[in-house]
């Protein structure tokens, strides 16, 4: 079979013919986001720039450019991040009162916990800790007002105990208050070996002999 004449275009079908193959891909120049700031940086600091007689590269300019703009970006995600709202209304919660509403007795929210044992152990954990609290403030370990928190409780109990020579069990205030803070504001559902813990703290508390070390 003999060879074709080469095919010779004429002028308007040749064009077309070129356009369509530099608009392939392979012939687009897209530049990065880097190489655009170094070309702005280029063009208008002639690829340096001097400071007290150092000249300092574009190069170097645009890396801290890039990190500062990395920074405010990643600054911005994690202020409005839904997780972020989430942990801010957490501690928010956990700075409220111990209390939902009216402030019971000791003995009122004692009983409630050993009603609601074994049945709604979240229930008769929030009771059995509200038992000791108000326990505890009976005892004159703590005073109570609609500013207290948990983390108020913990530390300032702990602080009581020690100074009435009460060791606390392995179990004890930071556990408790822990367990608490799950059950409220967690949704932890706790064991009815958790409840039994923080009775017997509660127990203990109750117990505690007064500052002068006579018994109450």
């Amino acid at each position: 079979m003999a060879d074709s004449p080469p095919l010779t275009p004429d002028s308007p079908t040749a064009r077309r013919w070129l356009s369509e193959e530099l608009a392939k891909p392979e012939y687009q120049d897209n530049p990065s986001l880097i190489e655009r700031i170094m070309k702005w940086l280029s063009e208008h600091f002639g690829g340096g720039v001097d400071v007290g007689g150092v000249s300092i590269p574009a190069w170097l300019i645009a890396v801290v450019l890039l990190a500062v703009l990395v920074t405010l970006f990643v600054v911005s995600w994690r202020r409005h991040r839904p997780s972020a709202r989430v942990e801010k209304d957490a501690r928010h919660k956990r700075s409220a009162t111990v209390f939902d509403a009216a402030r019971l007795e000791a003995g009122d929210y004692l009983a409630r916990a050993r009603e609601l044992r074994g049945r709604d152990d979240a229930a008769a954990l929030l009771a059995a800790y509200r038992a000791l609290v108000v326990r505890a403030e009976d005892g004159g370990m703590l005073l109570l007002d609609d500013a207290t928190t948990v983390g108020d409780v913990t530390h300032v109990l702990r602080d009581a105990l020690r100074r009435r020579d009460v060791q606390e069990p392995s179990f004890g205030v930071p556990e408790a208050s822990h367990a608490f803070e799950s059950v409220r504001y967690g949704h932890h559902t706790p064991t009815t070996a958790q409840v039994d813990d923080v009775l017997a703290l509660e127990a203990l508390v109750r117990e505690a002999p007064s500052p002068s070390g006579a018994a109450r």
